[in-house]
């Protein structure tokens, strides 16, 4: 019962507004190709040179039936959520006790991290999924040697990388959980099952990776950076300690730091064991990476929830028994999750923003930039969508709209998202021009001769300017200028005349 509760808890905090926040730039990477793969245009394994694959396939699989291609993906990575839902209360179960599950399963539930990404269209709460199923499958490993119990771990494991090739992060899971909780001689043969059913697909699956373009451009990002690398590997320590500070709310981070001083102090080999697991995404990728994302760490949220769950319902147990008598059973529950409500109070300030106005999110600044104010994110490209929309209906037999390109350009959400938004609507026509070539204006000029035409000039990334409108001002009028919520420019959006030209004596604009 307390476990179907949780589970309607979740989906009313992951349903409501899935979409309010508007699509990005990865995200449009990969529904489009979910898109691509189930219209037979890609090959299944096309994104594996990308590194990511399973929740693309699934994302395939559901596109064929869904009206709205965000709402559906998006909704794939909510029942992903749900499964590292399960498998948190079941890892607390056995590490923790039944008390200290359900309330990091309320955490899990609230944490403005996992809310967050468990609505992206994105790898991660796949990733999230398998890692965690990982863990669990390891412990049962440890607690039993059951074959079957390795058989799944290491599937769980080969999934992980199939998901996304930094699942790789999962393989060290099986053996330290075994290490630390044991007995490692009577759990050798198990653990070596694990291995052997999830090392030869990862193997095959990173060697199809390395085999790719672009594998050497993701290989650049293990090189750490410049300098020394203690001073690098503390600066970028420092930074993703921030980041989890912010995504974890304060509360749950002190509670997890205080459950492994603790774990440390008395020798405590399941707690130790989820500290360490915590920690250990932080410290790999701050080692690794040149390159990092708030993201790459949402795996060390389960056992730090987990762990921090633990020690609340461990620190409350004294005051249950004062307070209860005869019923201590039911008042240490009742006092354990009271108290996990209580340190979700700040998560709950930001989940809100998530269901009512996700900009005003208070957000670690490298995910603010991605998805509210930087170039990458959806803001402005809406609106866009939205004067496209209206040119529909204005003109019902078809608009052309065209987009600015250039040479400098290679991921351009403007296009990405106006492509997934009319990929079923043939009665819109897009076009990629480089505004800048010389024979731009005649293009227009057919075009504007052919039917209604917007211009769209996408203005958010300064690294790829854009032509002066000067150029063809005599041929548009401009529509609307888009903004990201900072008031950053997004888009202009122009109107093309009927020729020969605005400018030109009883040739209006379209109306």
């Amino acid at each position: 019962m307390r476990a179907a509760l949780l589970f309607a808890c979740y989906f009313l905090a992951r349903l409501p507004a899935l979409g309010l926040l508007p699509i990005f730039l990865d995200e449009t990477l990969h529904v489009r190709w979910a898109l691509l793969i189930a219209q037979g245009e890609k090959p299944w394994d096309a994104t594996w040179k990308w590194g990511r694959a399973l929740t693309i396939w699934l994302g395939a699989l559901v596109t064929p039936w869904a009206e709205d291609l965000l709402w559906a993906n998006r909704l794939l990575s909510v029942l992903f959520g749900a499964v590292t839902l399960w498998a948190t209360l079941e890892i607390g179960r056995r590490l923790v006790g039944e008390r200290a599950a359900l309330a990091a399963g309320v955490l899990y539930v609230f944490c403005p991290f996992t809310l967050f990404y468990d609505r992206m269209a994105l790898t991660e709460a796949g990733l999230s999924a398998f890692t965690a199923l990982t863990l669990l499958f390891s412990v049962r490993v440890a607690e039993s040697g059951r074959l079957h119990f390795a058989v799944l771990a290491g599937l769980a494991l080969a999934l992980a990388v199939l998901v996304k090739a930094l699942g790789l992060l999962a393989l060290p899971i099986p053996a330290l959980t075994v290490l630390l909780l044991g007995p490692v001689r009577a759990r050798l043969w198990p653990l070596a099952l694990v291995y052997a059913v999830g090392v030869p697909p990862t193997a095959w699956a990173l060697h199809r990776f390395a085999a790719t373009e672009n594998a050497q451009h993701m290989a650049d990002l293990f090189t750490g950076g410049g300098g020394a690398f203690a001073a690098r590997l503390f600066a970028n320590l420092a930074e993703g300690a921030s980041w989890l500070w912010t995504w974890w709310t304060p509360p749950l981070v002190l509670l997890g730091l205080a459950g492994a001083a603790i774990a440390v102090w008395q020798g405590d080999r399941k707690a130790l064991l989820l500290a360490l697991l915590a920690a250990y995404p932080l410290v790999a990728f701050s080692a690794l990476l040149s390159w990092r994302m708030p993201r790459y760490l949402l795996p060390a949220s389960v056992p730090l929830m987990v762990l921090a769950a633990g020690t609340l319902d461990a620190a409350l147990a004294p005051f249950a028994a004062r307070l209860a008598g005869g019923k201590y059973a039911r008042a240490r529950a009742f006092l354990t999750v009271a108290a996990s409500v209580l340190l979700l109070l700040p998560a709950l300030r930001v989940d809100r923003a998530f269901w009512t106005d996700p900009a005003r999110a208070a957000i670690p600044e490298p995910d603010r930039f991605q998805y509210v104010v930087g170039w990458p994110s959806g803001y402005g490209v809406q609106e866009t969508e939205r004067l496209v929309r209206e040119e529909l209906t204005r003109h019902p037999d078809g608009v052309t709209v065209v987009v600015h390109a250039n040479r400098y350009q290679n991921l351009r959400v403007t296009p990405l998202a106006l492509g997934l938004a009319f990929a079923r609507e043939p009665r819109v026509r897009l076009e990629d021009w480089d505004f800048a070539d010389p024979a731009a204006l005649l293009a227009f000029e057919r075009w504007a001769t052919a039917g209604p035409t917007l211009l769209v000039v996408p203005r958010a990334d300064p690294s790829a300017p854009a032509p002066p409108p000067s150029a063809w001002a005599h041929l548009a009028t401009l529509v609307a200028r888009t903004t990201k919520p900072d008031g950053r420019a997004c888009d202009d959006v122009y109107r093309l005349c009927t020729p020969p030209g605005c400018s030109a004596p009883g040739s209006p604009a379209n109306p």
